[in-house]
């Protein structure tokens, strides 16, 4: 809306409790029907705009109206003669009731209008509502992604697993308020299919054409993916180091024993600890433990069994194909020392096997990337 010349966001209106509900919902529902016609209007200016048309709707709203609120968005979309697959609607908040939402939700998508999650990963929008509404975007709630940005390992974690998510079962990760390259080039790398935010654009009266916009983010993009690709070719150089370690820490083991390798210096950094077990995941040795670059023994103080680890049976299987080659595991948080490695595991004789915990590159490939785009 317009307040003295300037343009400004009604979105406290709507937060007010002191203003009635149905008053809100007059002038949503006025607001709809002028974005709406401004953006059928611009698609018969513009038939190569591009984009789409994000209409953001309270759920408690939807229930409270027993699913008859879907009813004036589609008169409207019939009456602009707007293409309903450049329609997408934005569900917020909580507060309503799940069946009667998902009712509304299925009307919508017969239509052939896209659904999404506004703010995921604040208040109560969270996995269940992804879960119940299959939405064909999720936008990442504004301080989830800063949080992750500036390096906050849980958060980062997270939006790292919703990217996962997404790339598993279909939904558009959408990435809110990027406001600078360094962040932009975050979202790419994090797997973000739609960004929005200062950097690209502030809110105007009137439709962007999109094409506009290539230029800035092709130039991010490139900048992007040759750090994807150094970052790669760092991650085999360190593959290569741990390959060359490993070859002779099982030549000290099938020529003498696993006690050779007590106070043996470590030849890479990034070793934490190696142990051995069998292929059904007993561990059969004590932790090497790499202190001081040296290796010293920790000794067990209970039997263990690995194969209960995701990294276990990949690394196992891959033994038939490339015997000679190191298969590891993901990134993950160790507890012991609370950093972030993978696992390593090269076979031996007498079906046992070399594992190798390595302190991972990612953590350091993150922080690189924020400096070196900032």
């Amino acid at each position: 809306m317009r307040v003295d010349g300037d343009i400004r966001s009604a979105g406290p209106l709507f937060s007010d409790p002191t203003v009635h509900p149905d008053r809100l919902l007059t002038l949503d529902r006025h607001i709809r029907r002028q974005a709406m016609a401004r953006s059928a209007q611009a698609g018969q200016q513009q038939p190569s705009l591009g984009g789409f048309l994000s209409i953001n709707i309270a759920p408690i709203w939807l229930t409270r109206l027993q699913g008859h609120d879907a009813s004036p968005t589609l008169q409207l979309i019939e009456a602009l003669s707007i293409d309903p697959s450049r329609v997408v609607i934005e569900v917020t908040e909580t507060g309503a009731d799940l069946t009667v939402l998902k009712q509304v939700i299925r009307a919508y998508r017969d239509r052939g209008i896209g659904i999404a999650i506004d703010d995921f990963g604040a208040g109560e929008a969270h996995l269940d509502r992804v879960i119940d509404l299959e939405p064909d975007l999720v936008k990442l709630d504004m301080k989830l992604f800063k949080r992750a940005y500036r390096g906050e390992g849980l958060a980062r974690e997270v939006v790292e697993a919703l990217s996962r998510l997404a790339e598993r079962t279909g939904f558009q990760l959408v990435i809110e308020g990027v406001e600078t390259e360094s962040e932009l080039a975050y979202a790419m790398e994090t797997g973000a299919r739609l960004v929005q935010g200062f950097l690209l654009a502030r809110p105007e009266p009137d439709f962007l054409d999109t094409h506009a916009l290539s230029p800035h983010i092709e130039r991010v993009r490139r900048q992007v993916f040759h750090h994807q690709v150094d970052i790669h070719r760092r991650q085999g150089r360190l593959a290569q180091r741990i390959q060359s370690v490993a070859g002779q820490l099982r030549d000290l083991i099938e020529h003498r024993s696993d006690t050779a390798l007590v106070g043996l210096g470590v030849p890479c950094d990034a070793i934490l600890r190696c142990f051995v077990t069998n292929t059904e995941g007993q561990q059969l040795s004590p932790n090497y433990d790499a202190h001081q670059g040296k290796l010293q023994p920790q000794p067990l103080v209970e039997p263990r069994n690995w194969s209960w680890r995701p990294y276990f049976a990949e690394i196992v299987a891959g033994f038939d194909f490339n015997p000679d080659t190191l298969g590891h595991s993901r990134p993950y948080m160790d507890v012991n020392s609370s950093r972030l490695v993978q696992t390593y595991g090269l076979p031996l004789s007498n079906n046992r096997i070399l594992l190798i915990d390595v302190v991972s590159s990612d953590t350091a490939d993150a922080q690189d990337a924020r400096a070196r785009f900032a």
